[in-house]
């Protein structure tokens, strides 16, 4: 690694890209595998529910397709993951994977002849794409995870607080304290 010089007045507003970026991966992870509110009998603090905590909490999981190394990733499989989802959802969806998942995974994933599934397109807003669907990477999405989604048209989020960045000076202990705070809530629709 390297190190590198920084003025001042660059400083702050690299400790906004760096806090604004933990907050981004906050925010993924509560679209993705947020609780939602706490249920009877739970006592935990409420989050956004995620999408993955919906499809798994649905009886039967009728939108889950499993795999495993048992039973692997395969062609069939994803077809039949991306029948599940409804016409009207259909347009906009994208393929929503971590960098594990999606290069150990995805992009091995070869048809009957040989050939790779995955093309390789980082201009289309992703990191390539299977079946003309954009693949992208969430981090907030665990290992061996992989979701077909319209997150613009079924999941929805309420900004009751917009993200804020405060700055709180402790002169004796001469430190400076940076926090972002925001309130958001979302749920799959």
């Amino acid at each position: 690694w390297m190190l590198k010089e920084m003025a001042m007045e660059d400083f702050i507003p690299y400790i906004q890209r760096k806090i604004a970026a933990k907050m981004g991966d906050a925010l993924g992870y509560g679209v993705c595998h947020g609780k939602g509110k706490p249920g009877s009998g739970e006592s935990f603090k409420p989050e956004p529910r995620g999408i993955a905590t919906a499809l798994l909490a649905e009886a039967s999981t009728p939108q889950v397709v499993e795999y495993d190394a048992a039973d692997p990733l395969t062609y069939k499989k994803l077809t039949e993951a991306r029948g599940k989802i409804k016409s009207g959802y259909g347009r906009g969806v994208a393929i929503y994977a971590n960098s594990k998942t999606i290069w150990g995974d995805l992009a091995n994933l070869t048809d009957k002849n040989g050939r790779p599934m995955f093309i390789s397109d980082a201009q289309a807003g992703g990191v390539g794409r299977i079946f003309g669907l954009s693949v992208k990477e969430e981090d907030g999405m665990l290992d061996g995870e992989i979701l077909m989604s319209n997150a613009q048209s079924g999941y929805l989020a309420n900004i009751n607080k917009t993200i804020t960045l405060a700055a709180e000076d402790h002169i004796k202990d001469r430190v400076t304290d940076y926090a972002a705070y925001g309130i958001v809530d979302g749920d799959v629709v």
